[in-house]
């Protein structure tokens, strides 16, 4: 879930049998889909949407014209909106259903609760392996906090250079 122009996804469609990959950035998705065919990769499903905590629609805002830095939370940003698109938003458990995950990964610039809650029954049913990088201390600990009430193991990693720490369940 947020897979931008598919850096982790081209690695792991070696290792898994299948691979969803999630993008609601138009041009993000664009690269994204461009980079999965180049490399043929027939296990690679792309989806252009949002993971939210609800279904429905919002206004996905791209920072200093980085599609990388889009959030549907600009408030919490020093960067400016450069411009905003209208995206459909869905839970995890709307998507995925009847299907085994065996990793979730999770980078999506400040929504990372609204994906966890969005998940909450695939996080109960399945229990995945996870990764989901935050980017605030706020966020950090409402996600941990969410996946502590769901009696969810994980361990944390601090990343210095980034300043984001990331929540891992392995």
């Amino acid at each position: 879930v947020g897979a931008h122009a598919g850096r982790w996804v081209l690695p792991m469609a070696r290792f898994f049998k299948r691979v969803v990959a999630i993008e609601p950035n138009p041009l993000s998705f664009a690269m994204l889909v461009k980079n999965v065919r180049e490399k043929n990769l027939s296990n690679v499903t792309t989806l252009r949407l949002a993971v939210g905590k609800f279904n429905g629609g919002g206004i996905l805002c791209e920072l200093d014209g980085i599609p990388s830095r889009s959030t549907f939370y600009p408030e919490f940003s020093k960067l400016k909106v450069s411009q905003g698109y209208t995206v459909p938003i869905a839970k995890l458990d709307s998507i995925v259903t009847g299907e085994r995950i065996s990793l979730l990964k999770v980078d999506v610039e400040g929504s990372e609760l609204d994906v966890l809650q969005g998940a909450k029954n695939l996080l109960m049913s399945w229990q995945p392996r996870i990764c989901v990088e935050t980017h605030s201390n706020i966020l950090y600990e409402k996600c941990s906090k969410f996946l502590k009430g769901l009696n969810l193991p994980f361990t944390t990693y601090f990343h210095r250079e980034q300043g984001h720490r990331y929540i891992l369940r392995l």
